[in-house]
């Protein structure tokens, strides 16, 4: 009855797919909805200018090394995103709900030819709006989809309480994917991979463009330009967490990254858009993830020459909120050669 449907009637009359019922086709043909800006937030500048309000507390320091970044090749990241999507996603029906009420995680992005409720977020005005769009629409699918094919991540989630004593947390905020131990509280957590956010009325898609773009960061200077600070908070808070994988978003733009394991080294991709096909946010997203923990036929961070490394604790980037660490004066910063 179901083959005589499908040639008696059009795709579009057909009842709409549940995504666990083939979640490698789900994945491929899902894209993230538009995000308008809510009019009460800052307006932002004429297309190609910077809003120039970027103005995180990020300074030069001697024991952030990161000397050199270099360009993952866009081609490359799409084909192998989409390969890896087609290779390790099921196609199968995997007779599951598309929730799970006890770990939270839910499919949440339309998909062409599937039925699945989007969420009803609201314009986003302030920097917590705009998490919420980065978390509960392509994150938590994202986290569905490991969930159901990796039993290795069942215990991993995303954990947005890394930025709240942060002083630039209305600026900058971070997400991490992690896994707590018993007894470990979250911030003792293991965490494989940081999403970065920041919303575009801070950071624009010209600014946007320049962080990826960035060539480094000086060290015979006082004063950092606004790319610059960027990359010393990404460097910082993936330093202190031990983690050398991270993205960093506006929501309406993605950046995929990695550090050397000297940490001297750092690696990203230009800037794709929320709209992107090649690869889509969540191909792009399942790739990087499953990359940064290991799994197999994932991408491995080149090994580089490093002259040297940093072999203390973590730097303390909270200034004004945490006050001064004392594990961050330069009698505890030693360097290895």
């Amino acid at each position: 009855m179901e083959k005589w449907h499908a040639l008696l009637y059009p795709a579009s009359w057909q009842k709409p797919k549940r995504a666990p019922s083939n979640l490698q086709e789900y994945i491929s043909k899902a894209i993230l909805p538009s995000m308008a800006i809510a009019s009460c937030a800052p307006q932002l500048p004429p297309q190609g200018h910077g809003a120039h309000r970027n103005h995180l507390t990020a300074r030069p320091e001697i024991w952030r090394r990161l000397e050199v970044l270099h360009s993952i090749v866009p081609e490359y990241f799409d084909n192998v995103s989409k390969w890896y999507v087609g290779r390790y996603i099921p196609s199968n029906d995997l007779n599951v709900p598309d929730g799970d009420e006890v770990r939270g995680d839910q499919f949440t992005l339309r998909s062409e030819g599937f039925d699945v409720q989007e969420r009803m977020i609201g314009y986003p005005g302030n920097m917590d709006r705009v998490v919420r769009w980065v978390v509960e629409f392509p994150l938590l699918t994202v986290e569905r989809t490991l969930h159901l094919t990796f039993q290795q991540t069942l215990e991993w989630t995303f954990d947005t309480s890394m930025s709240d004593l942060d002083v630039d947390r209305e600026l900058f905020r971070t997400v991490c994917w992690t896994r707590t131990q018993v007894g470990e509280t979250t911030k003792d957590a293991e965490c494989a991979l940081m999403v970065f956010i920041q919303p575009p009325w801070i950071m624009t898609p010209y600014e946007l463009k320049s962080f990826s773009d960035c060539p480094g960061l000086r060290i015979d200077t006082e004063t950092y330009k606004g790319k610059e600070r960027t990359w010393s908070k990404v460097w910082d808070y993936c330093f202190r967490k031990k983690c050398h994988w991270f993205i960093f978003t506006t929501y309406r733009g993605w950046v995929f990254g990695a550090f050397s394991r000297g940490w001297t080294r750092g690696f990203a991709t230009p800037v794709f858009q929320y709209n992107s096909t090649s690869p889509n946010i969540l191909e792009g997203l399942i790739f990087w993830i499953s990359s940064a923990m290991g799994l197999a036929d994932g991408w491995h961070i080149p090994e580089v020459s490093e002259d040297c490394y940093v072999s203390f604790d973590y730097p303390c980037t909270i200034y004004d909120a945490m006050g001064t660490c004392e594990k961050c004066n330069e009698e505890d910063m030693a360097f290895a050669l």
